[in-house]
């Protein structure tokens, strides 16, 4: 017990005392003079605390309280905005895509004109190709034809005056291959 007297925790001494020799702290004389002492160096060090650490450290929260509320008013207010603008950047872009669609309409109704103007134009000139083609073999057909006819009334001409050993007029001999060659075509 002499030990725990003898400790260095005022509690446990101050209760030993007080158990064991009926000691009454508040009693003591001293007491009362070390409770005001530590009162005042209480109050001393709470006043400079207060002005010199608890002061400046409070103002750097408020400050930073103060910040933090600005930051998160101005992000509020670019979200906002963001919002604002990508609605409007929308209403572009649908704009835009309507213009676009719009102009390949257009594009293709164009393109779907000129390729029936193309065609009918194609279709003309080849008709006209054509006519003129057919023109063209019926007029040879018949300078064909016409050679031909001479040619036989010649040859006619020239058998029969062998034959005959007498002259034989052709334009006689044209008017006979006529006929001849009138006769085969009804026959045929």
């Amino acid at each position: 017990m002499l030990n725990m007297m003898f400790s260095t925790d005022p509690v446990l001494r101050l209760r030993l005392l007080s158990d064991e020799e009926g000691f009454d702290p508040l009693s003591h004389p001293h007491t009362w003079e070390l409770f005001f002492w530590a009162l005042i160096i209480f109050a001393l060090v709470y006043f400079l605390l207060q002005k010199f650490a608890f002061g400046p450290l409070m103002q750097t929260v408020r400050a930073r309280e103060a910040k933090i509320s600005g930051d998160l008013a101005a992000a509020e207010t670019a979200l906002a905005e963001a919002a604002q603008m990508r609605a409007k950047h929308q209403i572009e872009l649908d704009a835009a895509q309507a213009s676009a669609r719009k102009l390949l309409d257009e594009a293709r109704s164009r393109a779907e004109a000129l390729q029936a103007q193309l065609e009918a134009t194609a279709r003309t000139e080849a008709t006209a190709l054509i006519t003129r083609a057919r023109a063209e073999i019926e007029a040879e057909k018949a300078r064909a034809s016409q050679e031909l006819k001479n040619l036989i009334a010649e040859l006619g001409a020239a058998v029969a005056t062998r034959v005959v050993r007498r002259e034989v007029n052709s334009a006689d001999c044209i008017k006979d291959t006529e006929a001849v060659l009138a006769a085969v075509s009804k026959s045929a």
